[in-house]
């Protein structure tokens, strides 16, 4: 197994060192090729230590320099220490984790190596510095000299457990002068304080050694099982690689080609590739049309089209008829575009099958990859690949910088959604419902808001998707509902009260007895509670949703079926479905006075409702003249602008009592 690290000659010299190094009774057994792999491990341990102990000598320079401010010369008070201080904070600063981080091993070797003679030469220096000052002291400050001195060295020896010979160094450059300053200036009775010194030096000197040759064995542990990891990593990946090929087309698998992928943006000699996601368009309809033979043919001669560019370096199967393809990421950006123009029109050449001509075409989303993960090129391309599809069929489009703002201001919602405590967020407006003839409100639909942690308001059009996608769909209905049957009791004056409920919501498997459960617990009736649910969360699973919707029926609750017409409506579902209401969806409502097909369908659907024996209201009224292009063509429930803007519970409670 080759060594983590690419031995240079400072790093042989280095090894050298710590081999000589086994006679020293400090120092535990290393070997060379292990002191070299040990570099960047030594080398971390010190950054997390070496800061502290720094500023552990600069505080006590200070309150050295303070003590003898008045007693000694100002040399020694300003300018000697101004300049240690200087030289400590300057090596810690060097020895900053993040700067220790950024280093390449061959200069942590060095600085290790430097370490060796820089730490003694410090403190020497400062140890000299003390002796200069204690002829001008009281004993009270050569009391204070001697204690700072020796929280110093203990404070040094511990700080320098990675490097336990310059903690020797640093020790008896310290504690000679120190002691035999000691013993020189005061009585023979400090004798015990010298012993009890150099005893404690002695043993913190061997706790080092013993903490250091356990973080020695545990290191070389560590990466033992790292090598073995590392085997096993390319056991796995040769075997991933035998089953790398797609049985059906014969290039790359899913799993070879992403890994492909990873491997040249770890690759830090070359530029990152660049990624195409190819989708098919048409192949849906040569499955449904001619069958699964028709369309695996297609698949085949599809790739076989694909791999014949010597350009493309490397082709896989995502999975259906998407493909991802790398080029060179050194190409310029017109003659990738050229290649993947000209690919696309080979792929869309008509194929033969029996006596008929199939015909695809292909819509790429390009992503020039830069040095992130795999997941983050995959959703860059599949984002350009989403709007080529939107754009023209067989189109070719690259994930741009304004692609790249706008997906990172929907990543960052949606961690401010995720990370949210919805309960304080959350608010509830309240938006009436009118009966035209009776120019009365006859219920409220209670609408979520959400303001984020900076007081920026979204969209329900935003946050409710998040909530969905997050999973907290269910735990905002409950705050919703729970809310609004709390603060606004509209059925105490006459109202309704309409809540929201989502496809997680209306297919859980109490879904009943959930909400039941909300609604007792605020002593409201059922009768006065109207639930609104879209047809499109019920296409998910239509059996348990209408299960759970006569279940709640029968517990006294009214169904509406929400923003009927907008294109997933099925006569079929709402004759199947047990409602009590239809809500026809917004967009009718601008066109009852400019569009006679957008009126045929409104009446279309009030006379479908009345044969069901079913209410019907109309969403989305914004002037007197669609209220009156509504009421002409039978509706009498109303919503919208005209009749008034979302409340607050205060506002519209206000409004119920003054109509009353």
């Amino acid at each position: 197994m080759p060594p983590l690290v690419e031995p240079s000659s400072c790093l042989v010299r280095l090894a050298g060192r710590w081999g000589r190094a086994r006679r020293d009774w400090l120092a535990p057994r290393v070997s060379p090729r292990d002191a070299i792999r040990l570099t960047r491990s030594y080398a971390t341990q010190l950054a997390h230590r070496l800061p502290l102990l720094y500023t552990v000598v600069i505080f006590n320079i200070l309150v050295l320099a303070t003590s003898f401010w008045h007693l000694a010369p100002r040399a020694l008070t300003v300018l000697v220490p101004a300049g240690l201080i200087c030289g400590l904070v300057s090596r810690a600063a060097y020895w900053m984790p993040t700067a220790v981080a950024r280093r390449p091993t061959s200069l942590l070797a060095r600085d290790l190596r430097r370490l060796d003679w820089i730490g003694p030469i410090a403190a020497l220096a400062c140890t000299l510095w003390v002796l200069a000052l204690y002829p001008y002291g009281d004993p009270a400050r050569h009391n204070l000299v001697h204690y700072m001195t020796a929280v110093t060295c203990f404070s040094g020896i511990l700080g320098l457990g990675q490097a336990p010979g310059t903690a020797l160094r640093m020790a008896v450059v310290t504690m000679v002068p120190a002691t035999l300053s000691l013993l020189y200036h005061l009585p023979p009775s400090w004798t015990a304080v010298c012993a009890v010194q150099i005893v404690v030096t002695l043993i913190l000197l061997l706790v080092t050694r013993g903490y250091h040759a356990d973080f020695v064995a545990l290191e070389l542990s560590r990466q033992a099982l790292d090598d073995q990891e590392r085997k096993s990593a390319r056991l796995a990946l040769d075997m991933q690689q035998q089953a790398g090929i797609d049985a059906l087309t014969g290039v790359s698998s899913r799993r070879a080609i992403l890994a492909r992928l990873e491997t040249m943006l770890c690759d830090a000699e070359r530029p990152s590739p660049w990624l195409a996601l190819v989708d098919l368009d048409g192949f849906k309809n040569v499955n449904d049309s001619f069958g699964h033979a028709a369309g695996d043919l297609v698949l085949r001669t599809v790739c076989r089209r694909i791999v014949a560019f010597d350009e493309v370096e490397a082709c896989g199967r995502l999975g259906g008829d998407e493909f991802a393809l790398l080029l060179d990421g050194s190409r310029e950006r017109g003659e990738v575009h050229d290649i993947l123009t000209r690919l696309a029109g080979a792929v869309a050449e008509p194929v033969p099958y029996e006596a008929f001509s199939l015909s695809v075409a292909a819509s790429i989303g390009l992503r020039l990859t830069e040095r992130g993960s795999v997941s983050e090129c995959l959703e860059r391309a599949d984002e350009a690949l989403y709007k080529a599809k939107r754009e023209t069929r067989g189109s070719v489009v690259e994930f741009s910088p304004s692609d790249e703002r706008a997906l990172r201001e929907r990543a960052a919602v949606t961690q401010l959604f995720s990370a949210a405590d919805l309960k304080s967020r959350i608010g509830v407006a309240y938006q009436p419902i009118v009966d035209y003839d009776a120019s009365r409100t006859v219920a409220f639909e209670a609408l979520a808001r959400w303001s984020t942690a900076y007081g920026e308001a979204m969209s329900p059009d935003t946050f409710i998707p998040l909530a969905e996608s997050t999973g907290r769909i269910s735990e905002l209905t409950e705050i919703v509902l729970a809310r609004a049957l709390c603060d606004f009791p509209a059925w105490r004056h006459g109202a309704r009260l309409s809540i929201n409920l989502s496809a997680q919501d209306i297919l859980k498997e109490d879904a009943a007895a959930w909400l039941a459960a909300i609604v007792a617990a605020s002593e409201a009736p059922a009768a006065a509670i109207t639930f609104e649910i879209t047809e499109t969360a019920l296409l998910a699973d239509i059996r348990r949703a209408a299960a759970n919707l006569e279940a709640l029926r029968k517990l006294g609750f009214e169904i509406a079926l929400d923003d009927f017409g907008t294109g997933q409506s099925s006569l079929s579902h709402v004759h199947r479905l047990p409602i009590d209401q239809v809500k026809l969806d917004r967009s009718f409502a601008s066109e009852l006075e400019t569009s006679r097909t957008g009126r045929a369908v409104a009446a279309t659907v009030l006379a479908m409702t009345r044969q069901l024996q079913v209410s019907c209201s109309i969403e989305g009224i914004e002037t007197a003249s669609q209220a009156i292009a509504a009421r002409t063509l039978g509706f009498r429930l109303m919503q919208g602008y005209h009749f008034g803007r979302p409340l607050e519970a205060e506002a519209a409670l206000g409004s119920l009592l003054r109509a009353a």
